[in-house]
């Protein structure tokens, strides 16, 4: 029985004391263009250029300078030229329209010429009735529903929102916001058991028809102490509803994906989307309407 010990302790120190070292040849490849440009007809053609890096490489992506970057119509037309600015920013004075296709080419010495494609969607997010209803008593939970007139077709959507409370006191004016944490038992999230600040969907439980989506949320609830008298308060809750182009879907549902496994190490990688032809990054259109909800007093 000693001897049996003496063994297992023996060929334990062994391998405790046995250390193989490992190198990996890992390839290194050549640096890329990084673009990331979202575009909507309420704003300007704008774009954020880097060098990507490599993986083992620390420190933050550098900002690409002195590069070329335009914009072009489905027909090859030149739209724009953007500006350069100041950390790898190039921005212009001209606005996407609804329902056309554009192109960024993205050009600088060294690189290999960087493209995408994406599209405004022609309409917006067709919003018919918004109610708002608090849950009951002190509770600050309520309920947002909206209708969505869906064309046919396929078609993205995105919902997100934020509530303010602004607090007027005779010595000062207080703000207080947060973005909306969004639940809702409808099918067409099921992805979403646990909730999320954006939600983002396809229309293909309601192609062609007119759905109903609601959910819950708690509302920033900041009031007035009882013992001011001249204090005030007045609440805001916004919904911002987005049709969104296939290509800014796909890049959140990967960024979704991939903070979903972020942490589990047998969980399979998840590689963010990009649609940039030579290089990296996204290059996405959209449009967003803004509604202001009514709350209820009691909130």
């Amino acid at each position: 029985m000693i001897r049996n010990t003496l063994v297992v302790l023996i060929a334990a120190t062994c391998l405790l004391g046995c250390d193989t070292v490992v190198e990996l040849d890992v390839p290194r490849d050549d640096s890329q263009l990084v673009v990331n440009s979202f575009f909507t007809p309420d704003s300007t053609f704008g774009v954020s250029l880097y060098k990507s890096t490599f993986v083992l490489d620390e420190g933050r992506s550098k900002p690409i300078t002195g590069a070329t970057a335009k914009v072009f119509d489905s027909n090859g037309n030149e739209v724009v030229e953007l500006t350069e600015q100041e950390n790898g920013v190039y921005t212009s004075g001209v606005s996407a329209e609804p329902g056309k296709t554009y192109e960024i080419k993205v050009s600088k010495s060294g690189y290999e010429t960087a493209t995408a494609l994406s599209t405004v969607p022609v309409d917006t997010a067709q919003v018919i009735k918004l109610e708002t209803t608090s849950s009951s008593g002190s509770s600050s939970s309520a309920t947002i529903s909206l209708w969505i007139d869906d064309p046919e077709g396929v078609d993205y959507y995105e919902v997100t929102g934020q509530s303010k409370t602004v607090i007027y006191t005779p010595n000062d004016t207080l703000y207080f916001g947060k973005k909306l944490y969004l639940n809702s038992n409808n099918a067409t999230f099921e992805d979403f058991e646990s909730g999320r600040y954006d939600m983002f969907f396809d229309d293909k439980l309601f192609d062609g028809t007119r759905q109903k989506l609601t959910f819950r949320t708690n509302l920033l609830k900041a009031q007035c102490t009882n013992d001011n008298a001249e204090c005030r308060d007045e609440h805001e809750v916004t919904l911002f509803v987005r049709k969104i182009s296939k290509e800014y879907y796909r890049y959140k549902q990967s960024m979704y994906q991939q903070n979903e496994v972020g942490g589990d190490p047998f969980a399979e990688p998840v590689p963010v989307y990009d649609n940039i032809e030579n290089g990296l990054g996204i290059f996405a259109g959209f449009r967003v309407n803004e509604y202001e909800l009514d709350v209820p007093e009691d909130q």
